[in-house]
Formats: structure tokens, sequence, C-alpha cells
């Protein structure tokens, strides 16, 4: 599922990794309130259809700019919401914004979100 309007664009896929299927999130341009809400609906759907098991998640934030203070709020109130689903999650970006954003999901959750740089240093 593919989302886009003028300032970003968000895109949410099955993806394999490895020995598992994990849900793969790619952000570009600033993240907002609109793709957000678009965002969770896609998530909660994607996950009703797996079962009970936990699936480990990455976001992918190389080209993504920034974000909204409302978006970043309903992101936090998802995953609060299919935190029994989730398992590991890895952030991809060598943004300091980015990262301070994913340590206030962190804080405000419960989740460990581990950041790194580029795609391939995440431990599956």
């Amino acid at each position: 599922m593919t989302t886009t309007n003028e300032n970003c664009s968000f895109n949410i896929e099955l993806y394999e990794c490895k020995t598992e299927e994990c849900l793969k999130f790619t952000f570009e341009g600033k993240f907002c309130e609109e793709n957000a809400l678009i965002g969770a609906e896609e998530w909660k759907d994607i996950f009703s259809s797996i079962g009970n098991e936990k699936s480990m998640l990455i976001w992918d934030c190389t080209k993504m700019t920034g974000y909204e203070s409302k978006a970043l709020s309903i992101w936090q109130n998802t995953m609060k919401e299919l935190k029994s689903k989730i398992g590991v999650v890895w952030l991809i970006s060598d943004s300091v914004l980015i990262r301070t954003g994913a340590k206030l999901i962190s804080a405000f959750t419960g989740f460990k979100i581990k950041a790194v740089k580029y795609e391939n240093e995440i431990k599956f």
C-alpha cells in the first residue's frame, strides 16, 4: 500500500527477512498526519490477517525529512494498540531528528527501537 500527497509518501509491504516475514514501512518526505492515519489503518488490517504471532518491523526513514507531531502521536497510539503483535522494531536513518522521534515513540510505548544507518546492519 502506498500513500502519496504533495509533501510526503508512505508505503507498507510484507518483506522477506532471511528466515521470517516482516513488515517494512518506507517513508519519504515529511511524515504527515494524513499518511499516519491511512498507514495506521492499513497496519491494523495487515496485522488482523496474520494471526497472533509477533512481527518484526522495519521503518526505512532514509528518505524521510521530518514528521508532524500529530503523525508521531498517531503512530504511538497505533503501536500501543498493536503491542501484542509487534516484535523488534528497526529504524533505518542517519538523521538525528528522526532518531529522536524514534526515542520518543520508544519512551511512550515501551518498545525498544533499534536504530541503524543502513539496512544491511539489521540483525535478523
